[in-house]
């Protein structure tokens, strides 16, 4: 049996939507008693009817290029299918193929492996397998690079690039200066079998620069990927970046050194007060002496109760500790002050594809693992400002702040850009380039 990733090598977008709309007008005048049903592995069947389908944008905020998609009525907002080549397609057939040659890391060029991309990002990684922590990653565009990860006739991840002298953003001029990973996932079901490290070997025996970007901030499990290549390859210690922006000379940062520093820091805080006590006892008890000190009743008589008395030696043992304690107190004290968000307002927010519709645009707002807040929507407005401040009582210099800019949809919010920067004391303000077009500014104060 083959699979939409197989059928739809030679097929273009414009014959797939055209055949969604015939479908579409022909579901109109169907006996809505009677509707057909889509068996779906593991839960109840559907209902197809012309309230449970759907057009989705495939390439995020355009329009131009659509796809027919089934919703659940547990769960609207997701897919559970796709209407393709006159049929339905479950999600999970749709990330599979009947293809032995379809192995390993390969480019995404046909529109059945754009849709299989599409699934593995919107409907796999953002609606089911994303964690609280994680940032969500752009929808990729027409004609962004991405490879897709086959094993054993399933997609089982992604990862795409943005290349060196590529655009950062439609509404900017600005351009990479190195080849920048922006995103990578493998589907939890097939986590730990080093999916990870396998795409990153493609990526840098791909893009043979003398320098690599991946995109900041790198979440922990990425990290854990760059540490098990690095080790595999100690070589390549300063060719991996974790990179801002466009990743200028100062706007990187080595990820081997950022391991180092990060393992050593880890060494250091392993040391508890009880492993500090136990070297004590074990190693220096023997030294202490013990002197008669004032008696004591007990059950009316009198006793002796002897009194610890360390000897020079011991006392030496103890001082020498003083430091360790003094390096643990640091990073048990860690200041925490007062984070307040403020005068956030955007500049050029882009309108739809064929440019009538503004925006409705809105903030949401997070610093470290905390989430501050949503703004208000701004309904149709290309220059929104947003009233709202936002506070957070724990947070610490150098923590996260990140600001994510969304467009208000029917079904699906399009994220229109990402800004975070560590926070510094004092009151600051900033300007952000958005990745989907226009500018956001914001200011903070911290302390």
């Amino acid at each position: 049996m083959k699979f939409p990733v197989d059928l739809l090598a030679d097929v273009s977008q414009a014959e797939l939507q055209r055949l969604a709309h015939i479908y579409m007008n022909d579901l109109l005048y169907k006996n809505p008693d009677s509707p057909e049903r889509l068996a779906l592995p593991g839960s109840p069947e559907v209902s197809i009817n012309i309230t449970s389908v759907g057009f989705l944008p495939l390439y995020g905020s355009s329009d131009e290029h659509r796809i027919l998609a089934l919703f659940s009525p547990s769960d609207p907002l997701t897919a559970v299918a796709l209407y393709l080549l006159d049929q339905w397609w479950t999600v999970e057939d749709i990330l599979r193929t009947a293809d032995p040659a379809r192995d390993g890391a390969l480019e995404v060029e046909t529109t059945g492996e754009r849709i299989v991309l599409y699934i593995l990002n919107r409907v796999i990684y953002r609606t089911k397998e994303m964690s609280s922590d994680e940032l969500p990653f752009l929808c990729h565009g027409e004609n962004d690079h991405a490879k897709i990860l086959w094993n054993d006739g399933e997609a089982v991840g992604f990862y795409s690039v943005k290349p060196s002298g590529s655009l950062c953003s439609a509404s900017s001029d600005r351009r990479y200066q190195l080849p920048v990973m922006d995103s990578v996932f493998v589907r939890t079901c097939h986590r730990g079998k080093g999916f990870g490290v396998w795409m990153l070997e493609d990526f840098v025996l791909t893009y043979k620069d003398y320098y690599l970007g991946l995109k900041y901030p790198l979440s922990k499990s990425m990290y854990k990927v760059c540490d098990k290549y690095l080790r595999q390859y100690p070589g390549d210690a300063d060719l991996l970046w974790e990179v801002e922006s466009v990743g200028g000379p100062k706007q990187r940062t080595s990820i081997s050194r950022k391991l180092q520093a990060m393992n050593l820091k880890s060494k250091s805080l392993t040391f508890t007060g009880d492993s500090v006590i136990t070297e004590v006892t074990e190693n220096k008890m023997e030294d202490i002496a013990t002197q008669i000190g004032e008696p004591v009743s007990v059950d009316g008589t009198v006793e002796e109760v002897p009194a610890l008395r360390m000897s020079k030696e011991s006392c030496e043992a103890m001082a020498s500790l003083l430091p360790l304690l003094s390096m643990l107190l640091g990073f048990l004290s860690v200041a925490q002050s007062q984070l307040r968000v403020f005068d956030l307002r955007a500049t050029g927010l882009p309108a739809d594809v064929f440019g009538t519709v503004k925006p409705d645009g809105y903030v949401k707002v997070f610093c470290g693992a905390s989430t501050l807040g949503i703004t208000s929507i701004r309904h149709n407005e290309v220059n929104p400002w947003w009233g709202e401040e936002f506070s957070n009582f724990s947070a610490q210099e150098n923590d996260i702040l990140r600001l994510e800019v969304h467009d208000s949809d029917l079904v699906f919010d399009d994220l229109l850009g990402v800004c975070q920067r560590q926070i510094k004391p004092g009151t600051n303000e900033h300007d952000c380039f958005l990745q989907e077009g226009g500018t956001i500014h914001y200011s903070y104060t911290l302390g």
